[in-house]
């Protein structure tokens, strides 16, 4: 990436906006470097390319991912790292082909390389992925749209609450306290 604040969109796009495998694969060799590490909620890679290839592409599989949506770049050139904060579109399989924004925040650490032409490119050598949410339980069929509700959450709460409340109530009634 020779600009990366405007080449991180480009990257992340052919990484997750319906790639096709071998375009996802080019991609990886594009623009991370030899030994890349990737760290996430699910999985940690440090294996290189060869691997972050291999997730990336079991993630579109499974993920079926579909767009992004950028929130938010900031590009801090003295540390060589990057933050992006977005939302990223998939439709999993198991989800019955609804489609599912996930919050991501991810850390990008790059390095800079000289190219064979003379040009001065960073690659990504270490990428952190933060989510906002646990995808399992967002893509499951009837918890995720609970899950993913503030007012269904809100009001099943206050349910419970209102349950336990009450339950304490004839608690007291059919066992009192013996002074």
């Amino acid at each position: 990436m020779e600009n990366p604040k405007e080449d991180v969109k480009k990257v992340i796009q052919q990484l997750v906006c319906r790639p096709t495998l071998t375009s996802q694969a080019e991609v990886v060799r594009t623009y991370f470097t030899s030994d890349a590490k990737f760290f996430h909620f699910y999985v940690t890679v440090a294996g290189g390319r060869n691997d972050l290839t291999a997730i990336y592409q079991m993630a579109e599989i499974f993920g079926n991912y579909q767009a992004v949506q950028f929130h938010g770049i900031v590009y801090d050139e003295a540390a060589n790292a990057m933050s992006v904060h977005m939302t990223v579109y998939a439709c999993p399989w198991q989800s019955l082909r609804r489609e599912h924004g996930i919050v991501f925040f991810t850390l990008l650490e790059l390095v800079d390389r000289m190219l064979q032409d003379g040009r001065n490119v960073k690659l990504i050598k270490i990428q952190r992925d933060f989510i906002d949410r646990s995808v399992t339980l967002a893509v499951l069929p009837i918890i995720g749209l609970v899950y993913n509700s503030t007012k269904l959450r809100t009001f099943i709460s206050n349910i419970i609450v209102f349950l336990a409340k009450h339950a304490c109530s004839v608690v007291r009634v059919l066992y009192p306290h013996k002074v």
